[in-house]
């Protein structure tokens, strides 16, 4: 699935084909150069190129000849690793020729699994073949004694799994051995106090949270959050069910399997440190950057700032680790929609944590930012 940040490019692109400058035939420049864009922000690079004149490559269709070019370009997007991600092509058309002609021309040119849909209320006439990752469509539209002929292709590629770059590397195996503490601990138990900063402000701000966790392996949780003082949600194991219980509801079960998951505690799917504990993992193929900064004036080999950006989600999420005692002391996760920005803000104290490292653990990578 294209990322939503990448869907938005296309927009634009679209809406560059529908209102771009008209590119006309007897004036389109011979050389096929691009224009480029980068884009980049804390949650990634994405290099968009632009070119105007189009061929029959491009399209994937022959290039209507008995008309008046009114536009064309093609688009491409590239991400930081210089990957193909999308790519659209598209030439539009002034014709004279009868709205019928166009169609059957092109239901031919584009084969036997080229369908055609017509819209009632405008008369518009589209033909088009592919699925979502690969598609051509022809739209015809009849304007008074002329018809608007509008040619496109898209192209969605698969990206290649991540490949991390030797320091995301060394910021990978920093993660992976705090990850194996957590998951290696019989008991964990830990204060969470969870606070939500949105930019700009909203205007009545989300009260602190305050969740008390204590799991023991294979199953066994107590959970409680409050706010303010009032408690809003208690879990808890009794024999091999989870009882949950809400001021005003009747309490309710849920199975706990074998062992607690991320999946059987829904509850916590948004907090890294019980993610660790329950075995998911935080190192994905949807991370686009691995990165590290020192905390304060505190030595890296003790404590530091790592960052994961997910771009699919519009996401950054920064990890405070304690390398001495290998866990997490604050989680902050950042999330962009539209033009607000969500900062969830979790600091960490406990009182049951994984053993401290027995060797000092391995330099880190030198600092870097997003």
């Amino acid at each position: 699935m294209i990322a939503r940040r990448m869907a938005g490019l296309l927009v634009c692109a679209l809406c560059l084909a529908v209102l771009g400058a008209p590119v006309w035939a007897e004036d389109a420049p011979a050389a096929t150069t691009e224009k480029e864009t980068v884009d980049t922000d804390a949650y990634g690079t994405v290099t968009q190129f632009f070119r105007a004149r189009v061929a029959e490559d491009d399209l994937g269709m022959p290039v209507w000849q008995d008309g008046q070019l009114l536009n064309s370009g093609v688009y491409r997007l590239r991400d930081r690793k210089n990957r193909d991600l999308l790519r659209y092509a598209f030439a539009r058309f002034s014709t004279t020729q009868h709205a019928e002609t166009i169609v059957a021309f092109y239901l031919k040119a584009l084969g036997k699994d080229a369908r055609r849909e017509t819209d009632k209320g405008t008369g518009a006439v589209t033909v088009f073949t592919g699925d979502a990752q690969n598609s051509r469509v022809v739209t015809i539209t009849p304007q008074d004694e002329n018809c608007r002929l509008l040619l496109e292709h898209v192209e969605h590629f698969t990206v290649a799994p991540r490949v991390y770059t030797e320091r995301e590397q060394q910021v990978a195996r920093v993660v992976e051995e705090m990850s194996r503490a957590y998951q290696q601990t019989q008991h964990l138990a830990y204060t969470l106090e969870q606070q939500v900063v949105t930019v700009p402000p909203a205007d009545k701000p989300a009260p602190v949270l305050v969740w008390k966790v204590d799991f023991r392996r294979p199953r066994q949780l107590i959970l409680n959050v409050s706010a303010e003082g009032v408690v809003g949600l208690d879990i808890a194991t009794r024999k091999d069910k989870l009882v949950i219980t809400r001021p005003g509801q009747e309490p309710t079960e849920r199975n706990t399997g074998a062992a607690l998951t991320v999946e059987t505690v829904p509850e916590l799917q948004s907090d890294p440190v019980a993610r660790l504990f329950l075995g998911d993992a935080l190192l994905t193929d949807d991370i686009d950057y691995l990165g590290v900064q020192p905390v304060g004036d505190a030595p890296l080999a003790q404590q530091i700032e790592v960052v994961l950006t997910f771009p699919e989600d519009q996401t950054v999420l920064r990890l405070q680790i304690d390398r001495q005692r290998r866990v997490i002391s604050r989680a902050e996760t950042v999330v962009r929609q539209d033009d607000r920005e969500t900062h969830v803000i979790r600091t960490y104290t406990y009182n049951a944590a994984p053993e401290p490292a027995q060797t000092a653990p391995a330099a880190p990578p030198p600092t870097a930012t997003p």
